[in-house]
């Protein structure tokens, strides 16, 4: 009898260090999950600003003369930061098991067909901890990018 008790009770602490493993492993994920949605809002948030600059690009580019040092400066900043956009939208990781919770598909393709699908390349299988830490670098860079634009806002050309 003794000796199924210890088995009952060594099975139940393993069962419960198992749970709470996967507890806490949920609760990062969770976490992660809220940073990942808050780049996306702040990424949705510069829609508008994103187009102010484009605008503002093609008026200075449509000039018939010459474009002076500013304005060429201008306009390279402006396509680079388009680059670093496309890659932040293609390169954007989601959450596993968070795909799609509270997830705005504007911005990029969520074409389902798994054979070619460019939604959030690449997708990982990361311990939670790390899966948070890339979240956390992934809304820096957004944030960075946005900071780029509202200057660029601040400081284009008349």
């Amino acid at each position: 009898m003794k000796k199924q008790a210890a088995i009952l009770f060594l099975f139940s602490l393993i069962l419960f260090i198992a749970c709470s493993g996967t507890s806490a492993e949920h609760k990062i994920l969770h976490e992660a999950a809220d940073v990942h949605n808050e780049a996306l809002k702040i990424r949705k948030e510069m829609d508008s600003n994103i187009e102010k600059l484009q605008s503002l690009r093609g008026s200075i580019q449509v000039q018939a003369e010459a474009l002076s040092d500013e304005e060429l400066k201008f306009v390279k900043s402006v396509e680079v930061l388009e680059k670093r956009l496309e890659y932040w939208n293609e390169n954007h990781v989601e959450v596993p098991g968070f795909e799609h919770d509270g997830h705005d598909h504007s911005g990029h393709d969520h074409n389902h067909d798994h054979s070619h699908d460019h939604s959030h390349a690449p997708k990982y299988q990361l311990p939670a901890s790390d899966m948070l830490i890339i979240q956390k670098e992934f809304r820096d860079s957004i944030l960075a990018i946005k900071g780029k634009l509202e200057s660029l806002l601040l400081n284009a050309p008349q």
